[in-house]
This record gives C-alpha cells, sequence and structure tokens, in this order.
C-alpha cells in the first residue's frame, strides 16, 4: 500500500509538527524519538516503529585549519561521553 500526504508540508520546528500531530491534523516521519509523548499543548502521540534496528550513524566534526577550537573540542567531548554514547 502506498500513501501520498495530500499536503505535504515540511517544518524547521519539531514541536510544531508535534501539535499539529497530536491534534490529529496530519502525521509525520521522524528521526529519532522524543522523550515524551505529550506535546507542548497537551496532545497525546503514539510513535511506531517502521523498520528493524539499524546500525549506529557516523559523527563527524569537520572544521577549517589543523587544530580545534575550545568550543569544537568541548563538542566533540560531549557527544563522547558517557552521557551521549552508549556501549
Amino acid at each position: 500500500m502506498r500513501c501520498r500526504p495530500d499536503h505535504p508540508l515540511a517544518h524547521r520546528n519539531v514541536e510544531t509538527i508535534r501539535c499539529l500531530v497530536g491534534r490529529n491534523l496530519g502525521w509525520s516521519l521522524m528521526i529519532g524519538h522524543p522523550r515524551s509523548d505529550v506535546t507542548y499543548d497537551g496532545g497525546r502521540l503514539a510513535f511506531i516503529e517502521i523498520a528493524d534496528e539499524l546500525p549506529d550513524n557516523g559523527i563527524v566534526l569537520l572544521h577549517p585549519g589543523s587544530r580545534r577550537t575550545a568550543k569544537q573540542q568541548m563538542v566533540v567531548d560531549y557527544v563522547t561521553s558517557d552521557l551521549v554514547v552508549q556501549p
């Protein structure tokens, strides 16, 4: 079965999309799984997995020059910390 939206919409604000879906005004495909199934305005959401587990994505820091700035190093430290990287 093919599914084609009647009025496709792209929006930069994920919470706006979540609120529209929570008010039953459409559906959305999302990359990632938000922590809550309740929208800012109180709507309820249901998350349905549509694929098997996928391999982890790589993260690359691209910067000019040969040395990282202090801010770039903070990003590297954060994304490689135990808070983010799960064994």
